[in-house]
């Protein structure tokens, strides 16, 4: 199946065509009643009778400019409601590429705006309708785009793009863990492309004032996620907060897991796979009685500290540096039972930052640029970007009281 547009007289609309082994076909597809132009850019096939197209729509102006998703069932196509990232009449969100891996998962990419710069944009399709999945932006840039997905499965993901900053454009990529995309490194003054880095799989992205953000994926809180689920599913009625509650006075387990095991990285039957592991390891396996829960979510949590340890320990031994201090910030920084195992397992000051510092980082940028902090050679300087960042995070209304107006 390939997709694109024409151009005809009163605009742009969505084509497909259909390959059958010998000859392209012409397909009718639809278009949003109100667009005045529409754009196809990517497509995926699981079977003849599933595909999944995508691209953008707008009504003729600059603004708004909409995600399109349609949907091939073997006879025709038809349009699936896909959100916006933004609710704002100036939104600017685009589809770039899909990837599907059954009938009941795709991911969609792209880049949204709302005025304030680009930001990366992903939505997840679960068999019914599509929904924004929070993704993060290369931290101190301006501009975030995503240009490629793949998944291999619900729980693994690769989207590639680019992100900029003054000085210039970047490669950008982001792993997909089943719940959120993450991103863990160091700052560096310079690009670090050793051989050891490569083998652990390191990334080197420019950031603020010239610096370089070396960062990998690491494993997260989805597998404490997937068995939530799964208990759910059984009739025990367990909350996340809940068990943070009861793991929080409970002492440290036995044995740990290795949270990036590959055999954790495909949903359904997780109890079961982490049995499986600490089986291999000559340990105990957990219990699935609804009772002993926490005891397999103060595994997760212990073995999740475990790791973010190991992985740092790998960060300081390939670049040379001595840590003294890990922020979090995102949704992790909510989870302070985590942050506290993970403090006592590396031996540094955690420390807890926004929820929101994409957003915050995005208008520290700019705003210190549009306050004159710029050199040609390297963009905005890092304190420059600090200095906003602490009044935004700190004394929003700063901002509106400081205006001339």
């Amino acid at each position: 199946m390939g997709v694109g547009l024409a151009g005809i007289t009163t605009g742009n609309v969505t084509v497909a065509e259909q390959w059958n082994g010998t000859s392209w076909t012409l397909l009718q597809t639809p278009n949003p009643s109100a667009a005045a132009d529409s754009f196809l850019y990517g497509v995926d096939c699981v079977s003849p009778s599933f595909c999944m197209a995508v691209g953008e729509s707008d009504t003729g102006g600059v603004t708004p400019v909409n995600t399109l998703a349609e949907l091939w069932n073997g006879s025709s196509w038809a349009i699936v409601p896909s959100p916006n990232a933004s609710t704002s009449t100036s939104t600017f969100d685009v589809f770039e590429a899909v990837s599907c891996t059954g009938t009941q998962f795709c991911v969609a990419v792209g880049y949204g705006s709302s005025g304030s710069g680009n930001t990366t944009l992903t939505e997840q399709w679960n068999g019914t309708a599509w929904s924004v999945a929070a993704s993060p932006n290369a931290p101190s840039t301006t501009d975030n785009y995503l240009n490629g997905v793949d998944c291999f499965g619900p729980t693994t993901c690769s989207a590639v793009g680019g992100s900029a900053t003054a000085a210039g454009f970047n490669n950008l990529a982001l792993a997909w863990n089943g719940t959120t995309w993450s991103l863990v490194g160091t700052l560096l003054s310079e690009p670090n492309n050793s051989a050891r880095a490569r083998q652990e799989n390191f990334t080197n992205l420019a950031g603020a004032g010239g610096s370089i953000c070396f960062h990998k994926n690491v494993n997260g809180m989805w597998l404490l996620r997937q068995c939530l689920e799964d208990w759910e599913s059984r009739g025990f009625a367990w909350s996340l907060e809940e068990l943070l509650d009861k793991c929080a006075s409970m002492p440290a387990p036995v044995a740990a897991i290795d949270v990036d095991d590959p055999q954790l990285m495909t949903p359904g039957n997780m109890l079961v796979k982490i049995n499986a592991q600490l089986e291999r390891a000559g340990n105990r396996p957990m219990s699935s009685e609804g009772s002993d829960l926490p005891a397999v979510a103060n595994l997760i949590l212990h073995s999740l500290a475990a790791r973010y340890a190991e992985v740092l320990g790998s960060v300081a031994r390939v670049t040379g540096k001595t840590l003294k201090r890990l922020f979090i910030v995102g949704g992790g920084s909510r989870n302070q039972l985590l942050n506290r195992l993970t403090a006592e397992r590396t031996g540094l000051e955690v420390i807890a930052g926004a929820t929101e510092s994409t957003t915050i980082g995005n208008f520290a940028i700019q705003l210190a640029a549009l306050d004159g902090d710029w050199n040609a050679s390297y963009g905005v300087p890092a304190d420059a970007v600090v200095k906003w960042a602490e009044r935004i995070a700190v004394r929003p209304l700063a901002l509106s009281a400081d205006r001339d107006d």
